[in-house]
């Protein structure tokens, strides 16, 4: 088996806008939350800050832990998901340069329940958008789906 990959993403909505980010890989294009992969000797909440300022040109300030999800595919790899709450402090939205990403923006609320979101979280997000100040924590176990055109 090979190693546990940890992706940290930031949930930080505005009025009724949500942040997310659209990437593209093997020609198919999904939406998600900014965030990214934890490096060696960095801490979460120090993960979650640099990939969405890279994906997205924001800083944020994080909050708690509201989702964790794990993705293990058939075919062993395995990533586990951690979604922070967080509120954008300041910056313009400027999409990093990662080969995979396509764009960033805000995106109606209806978005998380209209459209599917990678990992598959977004009607629990919509679910706790009417209480950001919630400490609620959801764990839900493994999520992986394969990705349909």
């Amino acid at each position: 088996m090979g190693e546990i990959r940890i992706r940290v993403a930031a949930f930080i909505v505005d009025g009724d806008q949500v942040l997310l980010v659209e990437h593209e890989r093997d020609g198919m294009r999904y939406l998600l939350p900014p965030g990214g992969g934890v490096e060696v000797g960095e801490t979460l909440d120090e993960a979650v800050r640099r990939e969405v300022l890279e994906e997205t040109g924001l800083t944020i300030n994080v909050g708690s832990i509201c989702v964790m999800a794990e993705s293990i595919e058939p075919a062993g790899r395995h990533v586990l998901n951690i979604v922070f709450r967080a509120v954008a402090e300041d910056g313009v939205i400027v999409p990093g340069h990662d080969e995979r990403l396509v764009g960033a923006a805000w995106q109606h609320r209806s978005c998380l329940t209209e459209r599917e979101i990678f990992p598959g979280v977004g009607p629990l997000l919509d679910s706790l958008w009417d209480d950001p100040e919630s400490p609620s924590f959801h764990y839900l176990g493994n999520i992986w789906r394969e990705m349909i055109p």
